[in-house]
């Protein structure tokens, strides 16, 4: 399973909600639904997430975000630009700006996490600095499934 998910490469935009919908209609039998994603698009993965959680299926959501979005080192007055819609904003960077949006970051995180407890799913949050085998062995090895 490492070796597959580690030979995947991105193919532009994805439609999360209708691939967890085709998953659940096309896999009918009990098993483990592992997601994968940023998870910022709120309302799209609960709809998606309606669709595997708390049904046949084991479900583990990897909410998974840049070392930059986790703990980002911007400063001063910037132009940025949202890589899902093109949207532009000017901002001035503050640290009680930066502290903020950490405190909204984990929250963000914590909601998505009971969300996700209370539909039976696990939630596991991690970077991309962060090696995908790395990741599940660890997990593993914390639930004693590994020696």
């Amino acid at each position: 399973m490492i070796d597959f998910v580690s030979k995947l490469q991105p193919q532009g935009a994805s439609h999360f909600a209708q691939a967890c919908r085709r998953f659940a209609l096309t896999h009918r039998h009990k098993g483990v639904c592992v997601r994968a994603l940023r998870f910022f698009r709120q309302g799209r993965f609960r709809q998606g997430l309606r669709y595997v959680a708390g049904g046949k299926y084991d479900l583990f959501c990897v909410q998974v975000l840049s070392p930059q979005e986790i703990e980002p080192d911007l400063v001063g007055d910037l132009k940025l630009k949202d890589v899902e819609d093109d949207d532009m904003a000017e901002v001035s960077i503050t640290q009680p700006l930066l502290a903020q949006y950490k405190k909204n970051l984990n929250a963000y995180c914590l909601s998505l996490k009971d969300y996700l407890r209370r539909r039976g799913g696990v939630y596991l949050f991690t970077s991309t600095a962060v090696k995908f085998d790395t990741l599940v062995l660890n997990y593993l090895r914390e639930r004693g499934l590994l020696g």
